[in-house]
């Protein structure tokens, strides 16, 4: 059990990883992360989850340094304050890297299941939560200025000409990433929210620093994307989010879109989004899947592209 010492240290630490006052949590959803939350002081050499394994316990790391490996791959190197596994926790899947500490340092441990678990039962940390991982991998991505692509990226459901029905809607999220793992229940309610619109050749999706209030999904054609300090150019084709994780994000202000082609797309309220996914919990958990999955290929792209000492991340 944590003294109050602790307590008040444990909460700073947790609740720093969402960059974010106390104020914004309930005192119902403190209390019960400080309860979940085990102090650990990790020593240098130590391996806190194992690549083939499940990630059974989420780390909030306090001035630490600790690197992720995977055979025949360049390592990613964490050092500082991280929510290690705030990614991983989100995926039903073996990790893929280990982790292993390069210094000793202190942390707070709390068991993954709990963690989701808390998730589910408090929105304002789920949405919260949201919005810091789609923030993290938008920063992460924004640092490979083009991305090359050798052919259209489409989802399978292939629609008509012409305006798509409630039935094609939904035939359409279900081929999505971003929802691929939500009940058909949660992709109805998305169909009935978002709407149809078209661009000609050229037309502007979007201005730079105009607020957003909707995220678009490419149904068919091209929109092509760019954001300036740092220079990212983006093309996004069927099937994809236009400005991937920076539209669930404040960095999409960052973002202007146009037509590259004739194209049809799907805009969703971002405010309907979030409140389908307090609704529908499994749609938060795709979400954060998809989020999880894009920041992985994306450090992966990173550290090859660092040589192989592979990627410092502070």
């Amino acid at each position: 059990m944590l003294d109050v010492r602790w307590r008040r240290v444990g909460r700073e630490v947790a609740i720093a990883a969402f960059g974010v006052p106390f104020e914004t949590f309930d005192p119902w959803v403190l209390d019960r992360m400080t309860e979940l939350l085990e102090e650990r002081h990790v020593r240098a050499g130590e391996v806190l989850w194992t690549a083939g394994e499940e990630v059974e316990s989420l780390y909030f790391m306090h001035e630490g340094r600790v690197r992720a490996v995977r055979e025949g791959a360049p390592p990613w190197t964490f050092e500082g304050r991280w929510f290690l596994g705030g990614f991983e926790g989100h995926l039903d899947r073996p990790a893929r890297r280990s982790l292993v500490a390069l210094s000793d340092f202190y942390t707070l441990k709390i068991p993954r299941r709990a963690w989701l678990d808390l998730l589910e039962d408090s929105f304002e940390l789920t949405r919260l939560g949201i919005v810091s991982l789609a923030s993290t991998v938008a920063r992460l991505d924004q640092r490979i200025p083009t991305i090359a692509k050798t052919r259209p990226q489409s989802a399978t459901y292939s629609p008509r000409f012409g305006p798509l029905t409630m039935v094609e809607r939904i035939a359409f999220l279900t081929e999505l990433g971003i929802a691929r793992g939500a009940g058909i229940q949660a992709l109805a309610d998305v169909a009935n929210v978002s709407t149809e619109s078209t661009l000609r050749l050229g037309e502007e999706l979007f201005r730079e620093a105009e607020t957003r209030d909707h995220f678009f999904l490419v149904v068919d054609g091209e929109i092509e994307a760019a954001r300036r300090n740092p220079d990212v150019h983006r093309l996004y084709s069927a099937g994809e989010v236009v400005t991937s994780a920076a539209a669930l994000s404040p960095l999409s202000r960052e973002w202007a879109a146009r037509a590259r082609s004739p194209a049809r797309l799907l805009a969703v309220p971002l405010e309907a989004w979030f409140d389908l996914m307090e609704e529908h919990f499994d749609l938060a958990q795709s979400t954060m899947a998809v989020l999880a999955v894009e920041r992985e290929r994306i450090l992966d792209r990173l550290a090859a592209d660092a040589g192989p000492e592979g990627i410092l991340l502070t």
